[in-house]
């Protein structure tokens, strides 16, 4: 494994040693970003903190052939595993009393064990990046349908005592694993049960306004196969 600030890297996470792949995207973020600034921008839904719209038609073909290597690396998966594929652009615009008590927390996205979650940075510092996290209190760091109803249930414990605010790295609750920065161009792509969070520790900068504002891509792989490490 690399270390995490090398341009392509593979690193691993936590006690479960969760393959996180960090990818130096060969993009032009100058199209990316005026493409951004042309689309219709719609809410992002309950759990996404923001807005969201479409890519570019033939953003997510490239994608595929930047990250095939270190797919199979990490993970075991190669481009025609792909069985379903989503990714838009994303924009954080709501301010911390905004946000309801599950957005305030870590969250997983999924827990087939065949889906990967990407992030794709066009934004940089000041804005903060990604982090991944441990819930304190039960240890777990992926969420899976073993252990789904033990987290849950720790979860529903406490829920109600959560302030509303974007998630700062170790807190009572939950601790942080690492904390990928906003880099332009850089992919992140890790298991979608991986806990995780946006990391906004100034929601002042926060606007919806793409060409200053905390642009990214995200978005998520599902496989035919389980995501294997």
């Amino acid at each position: 494994m690399k270390d995490p600030g090398q341009a392509s890297d593979i690193f691993c996470v936590g006690t479960e040693q969760t393959p996180v792949i960090s990818l130096a995207g060969d993009f032009s973020h100058q199209r990316l970003a005026m493409a951004a600034t042309q689309e219709t921008w719609i809410p992002g839904g309950n759990a996404y903190p923001g807005i969201r719209a479409q890519v570019p038609g033939d953003y997510f073909e490239q994608l595929i052939k930047q990250m095939a290597p270190a797919l199979k690396q990490a993970y075991g998966l190669t481009p025609e595993q792909i069985d379903e594929a989503f990714c838009c652009f994303s924009l954080a615009t709501q301010c911390e009393q905004q946000l309801t008590r599950l957005q305030s927390v870590p969250h997983f996205d999924a827990i087939t064990g065949r889906q990967l979650a990407m992030v794709h940075y066009l934004c940089e510092s000041p804005f903060d990046g990604t982090g991944f996290f441990r819930q304190r209190q039960t240890g777990i760091e992926n969420v899976t349908q073993d252990n789904l109803d033990r987290y849950q249930t720790v979860l529903d414990s406490y829920i109600k005592d959560v302030e509303p605010g974007y998630s700062r790295y170790c807190d009572q609750y939950y601790d942080c694993l690492y904390q990928q920065p906003a880099q332009i161009n850089r992919i992140v792509l890790y298991p979608a049960s991986l806990l995780h969070s946006g990391l906004v520790n100034d929601d002042r900068r926060l606007t919806d306004d793409p060409q200053s504002g905390r642009l990214t891509i995200t978005g998520f792989l599902n496989f035919t196969h389980p995501v294997s490490y």
